[in-house]
């Protein structure tokens, strides 16, 4: 099956990463990589996150290396978590986001894809710590920023929530993209 894929950075400084996506995305709880490694929590090979939409459970792909994600595959990445420097986007295929014409075609080939058109393509995320001064790309490109409390963590609920929500508001979910994705739905 042809599954989403949801993008998300390597860099150690992350605060979202492959480690901890799963149970942030399916449980709505945050956990710091740092609290990963105490819980000894065994590194996926190949992580997907599952998410119940109308009565079906869906797989969405998660991918940390955008080497893993074939040039022909980046139309199915519906999600990317964003740090804020752009050398995280030096090993995507941005070639992917190029501006395209109503027929499908390439407007302008000789220019290469950008940041801002892959983040209008798909839904960009920034997660942070709530009251912390955001990077300075944050603004500047289309994200929604995913506030976690240092502290406070009944408020996680709350981002996976406004995760999934503008997924959905954005057509980007498994089951408004059925004939896209042709995966099968899980009870």
């Amino acid at each position: 099956p042809a599954y989403p894929i949801i993008l998300v950075p390597q860099a150690p400084s992350s605060l979202i990463n492959i480690h901890n996506v799963k149970d942030l995305l399916e449980k709505g709880v945050f956990k710091t990589r740092e609290e990963k490694k105490k819980e000894k929590a065994k590194v996926e090979e190949r992580v997907s996150v599952v998410h119940e939409e109308g009565g079906h459970n869906y797989h969405y792909k998660v991918v940390d290396n955008p080497r893993d994600i074939a040039p022909d595959q980046w139309d199915r990445v519906v999600a990317v978590f964003v740090q804020g420097p752009e050398w995280q986007f030096r090993e995507y295929h941005l070639d992917s986001y190029r501006p395209r014409g109503a027929d499908g075609k390439v407007i302008q080939p000789q220019k290469p894809g950008s940041v801002g058109n892959m983040l209008a393509k798909t839904c960009g995320f920034h997660v942070t710590y709530a009251k912390e001064p955001l990077h300075d790309n944050i603004p500047k490109w289309k994200l929604t920023v995913l506030p976690v409390h240092k502290a406070d963590r009944h408020s996680d609920y709350m981002v996976m929530n406004k995760f999934w929500d503008t997924l959905r508001s954005q057509g980007r979910l498994i089951s408004q993209q059925k004939a896209k994705f042709n995966v099968p739905a899980r009870a």
